[in-house]
């Protein structure tokens, strides 16, 4: 997973979003913060397209914990990134927390998921139960429970 991960940074703070989407699997999510989710692989590609059109990017992960759990994979982490306009202008970006969710497919681990929380915009741990319940959603609850578990630790407190 770790070579992955590093492939998607690289990737990515060059601009190559058809790599990037090459990585996900057909039904691939990307989750930006503030936005519905990106479903697919060829929507993910658009999407980030739309991005690296106008920005040029530094973005840097710094893995917290990772596990694997038969097909599946989980690496949560911090990440720092910073995007520069391609007018110009002062560069924008900050950090935060982000997670990614892989699956085993024919011998080769591919993106399944992919998200991310600004520092700003977290509010105690709930992302993380959003990101899990969301992603659940989207695959009609085909995670397995062990894993969403592993995905928020624990609910949030009402």
């Amino acid at each position: 997973m770790r070579k992955i991960v590093d492939e998607f940074v690289k990737a990515y703070n060059v601009g190559n979003a058809p790599h990037i989407a090459s990585m996900f699997t057909e039904e691939g999510v990307l989750m930006p913060p503030n936005e519905p989710p990106v479903v697919g692989k060829e929507s993910v590609r658009w999407r980030l397209q739309v991005f690296f059109d106008a920005f040029s990017f530094d973005m840097n992960l710094a893995p917290a914990e990772n596990y694997f759990i038969g097909e599946l994979g989980f690496e949560r982490g911090t990440y720092t990134a910073y995007a520069l306009s391609q007018d110009g202008g002062a560069p924008r970006g900050g950090q935060g927390e982000y997670m990614f969710l892989f699956e085993e497919q024919f011998g080769s681990w591919k993106i399944s998921a992919f998200g991310t929380s600004p520092s700003e915009m977290r509010q105690a741990e709930d992302w993380q139960y959003k990101w899990a319940c969301t992603l659940s959603d989207l695959r009609q609850s085909s995670i397995p429970t062990n894993v969403v578990d592993k995905i928020i630790k624990e609910p949030p407190k009402k």
